[in-house]
């Protein structure tokens, strides 16, 4: 609860022009009020015409209003987990981070051959990404 509430803050306070701006477009002017064309418009405006300040009216009650709901919504997320048994405490993710996942990700081949398959293929694309690590004048087909 306290680790979502804690998050919610600078959450909330760093959206808060971005929910200014939203907010002035979808408001209908009123004859004598400033219209806005777009969000690059209503941005210029509101910065010439009433400041850097003027994006962040209101951030204080939207950190009130939004971190506890983030706090909420967290523990939540958390105790149904528990509740429907899913497992919380590793993350999912598809990205390898020891290359021995490499080798359970691609099992009964060599990894060194896949990372061929790879450059093959970026290079069918006109990518040479492996290049600048290559060493040059050295062994890099082992």
């Amino acid at each position: 609860l306290v680790a979502g509430a804690v998050a919610g803050v600078p959450a909330a306070a760093l959206t808060t022009p971005a929910d200014v701006v939203k907010t002035r477009l979808q408001v209908v002017t009123r004859e004598g009020e400033m219209a806005y064309t777009g969000i690059r418009d209503c941005t210029a405006k509101v910065y010439k015409h009433e400041g850097l300040t003027a994006f962040f009216k209101g951030s204080g009650m939207r950190v009130v209003r939004s971190s506890p709901q983030f706090g909420i919504t967290l523990l939540a997320y958390e105790k149904l987990s528990s509740l429907f048994g899913v497992n919380v405490e590793a993350p999912p993710t598809n990205v390898p981070i020891d290359p021995r996942d490499y080798r359970s990700a691609f099992p009964g081949s060599d990894v060194r051959y896949k990372t061929k398959d790879i450059e093959g293929l970026l290079s069918n694309m006109g990518v040479n990404v492996l290049k600048p690590f290559r060493k040059p004048g050295g062994d890099n087909d082992r």
